[in-house]
């Protein structure tokens, strides 16, 4: 969690409190609803899965066990895309 944004956060509610008591604008809210956003971001929906991409991991760790790891990292990356970065497919191509 971002201390600074935290902190802002706090500041203008109490601001807003102090000044608006408990009737605020909606500009204010809106004010409000941006810090709340900026320091807790709702992450992005998980994608689903497709036959294509189990194909890609099923691929990937035949070209594992057939020391291809060039092959099954770049296979395993474009099956779980964008989730899985290159150190974590190289990690987990490297444990097959």
């Amino acid at each position: 969690m971002n201390n600074v944004k935290f902190a802002e956060l706090i500041s203008y509610i109490t601001h807003l409190v102090g000044h608006a008591g408990p009737h605020l604008t909606n500009v204010e809210i809106d004010r409000v609803q941006i810090l709340v956003q900026a320091l807790f971001p709702v992450p992005p929906a998980p994608r689903a899965y497709t036959d294509v991409d189990v194909e890609l991991y099923k691929k990937a760790h035949i070209h594992a066990k057939a020391e291809r790891k060039i092959e099954a990292i770049k296979d395993l990356r474009d099956a779980f895309r964008p989730t899985i970065g290159l150190k974590e497919a190289k990690d987990i191509v490297e444990s097959w």
